[in-house]
């Protein structure tokens, strides 16, 4: 089963827009020009960070990564220093180094929550949207979005996103949880529609390390 994490985490880098953004721009244009990109997206590879703030232990909590992504084929690559999870589409091996082991799971009984790529990819349409101010990040306009959930079985029930004004994609995600705990996940150097080596969405097990498949 995936962590936690792989659980939570997707948004995205700090490209130059060569788009000069508008005077006037509703949240709905801003969603539509969104979704027109991320339609064109097949594949994917990105640095992403992760800073928590844990109201109950009064702790921040800080982690990073790669992802990389075919979305039609549903394979998925993370990368982090605690663990490495891969999907070939069919099957997801988890690989916590702590523990020497791999577990191998069928990909439809590995959907333990929310990935870093859903949200890029799947929260045009589940949300309603609501503009609420915008910021200049590395030289480029990023538009506030503040996010509702349309339905109450959401897994977050409000979002805050920074959507860029050149490549529209959602670059910064911001949540928080009823005990006042707030993660912010930020998205990096992405390239769009890469080429990736054929092995990247293969799990080679290091020597020594148990394999428990259970498929």
């Amino acid at each position: 089963m995936m962590s936690a994490w792989a659980v939570m985490l997707i948004g995205l880098m700090a490209i130059e827009g060569t788009e000069a953004p508008a005077k006037k721009i509703t949240a709905e244009a801003i969603t539509k020009k969104m979704q027109q990109r991320i339609d064109k997206v097949e594949g994917l590879s990105a640095e992403f960070s992760i800073s928590t703030y844990m109201a109950a232990l009064d702790q921040n909590r800080e982690s990073s990564g790669r992802l990389y992504i075919l979305r039609k084929k549903s394979k998925l690559r993370l990368e982090q220093a605690d663990q490495t999870i891969v999907s070939d589409g069919k099957s997801v091996w988890t690989y916590i180094p702590v523990n020497q082991q791999i577990i191998v799971m069928p990909a439809e009984d590995s959907k333990a929550g929310i990935r870093p790529d859903e949200f890029l990819f799947f929260y045009t349409n589940q949300y309603t949207h609501t503009l609420i101010g915008d910021e200049m990040i590395d030289g480029v306009v990023h538009y506030k979005l503040h996010l509702k959930a349309n339905t109450v079985l959401a897994d977050f029930p409000e979002l805050r996103i920074w959507v860029d004004s050149g490549e529209w994609l959602t670059r910064r995600v911001l949540y928080a949880d009823d005990m006042g705990s707030e993660t912010v996940v930020q998205f990096t150097h992405i390239r769009l529609n890469p080429d990736m080596p054929s092995g990247t969405f293969t799990m080679s097990p290091p020597e020594g390390v148990e394999v428990v498949d259970l498929r």
